[in-house]
């Protein structure tokens, strides 16, 4: 039976003050150390919100975010 190697909770730079590697980093690191995925459990704080300009709404910030990490379409 073959398993399946996954972080739970896992940061990046683009949002959390602990996150210490660009996403792109992170998910190249996991995928190089053979782990099928990760869960990423960023800190979206009010610094992060206000350098967005997303007027702190929450959809907007996420969409902003996905694009970011290249897991969402622009547009």
């Amino acid at each position: 039976m073959q398993g399946y190697l996954y972080d739970p909770h896992t940061h990046t730079a683009e949002t959390s003050k602990c996150g210490h590697l660009p996403a792109a980093d992170v998910v190249e690191r996991y995928v190089k150390h053979g782990f099928s995925g990760l869960v990423v459990t960023d800190h979206l704080h009010p610094e992060y919100l206000s350098r967005i300009d997303t007027e702190h709404d929450w959809q907007k910030a996420m969409d902003h975010y996905l694009r970011l990490q290249g897991l969402q379409k622009a547009g």
